[in-house]
């Protein structure tokens, strides 16, 4: 039952937006920087939230391919990378 939730989960975050998405990371990222979620709720909410950055990212990812593929030798991006913490 858990793998099929997880299913529902991930059709609905293909369906999003890059906008929608950020979105719903912001609104994620808020609550659990909220003193009153209950923790029990914040593993879910975490992985959410992770769920919800790694979609941002394939979305970037997919736009920087598209724009090297229209022009290849027009402009130079760096692949998405980790900022040194």
């Amino acid at each position: 039952m858990a793998a099929k939730a997880k299913r529902q989960a991930d059709q609905g975050l293909k369906d999003l937006s890059y906008s929608q998405a950020q979105e719903q990371l912001e609104q994620a990222l808020a609550q659990l920087q909220s003193d009153t979620l209950p923790l029990e709720e914040l593993p879910q909410l975490y992985a959410q939230a992770v769920a919800l950055e790694n979609h941002c990212r394939q979305k970037l990812e997919q736009v920087s391919q598209d724009i090297q593929k229209l022009d290849p030798d027009g402009i130079s991006l760096s692949a998405w990378s980790e900022e040194a913490g």
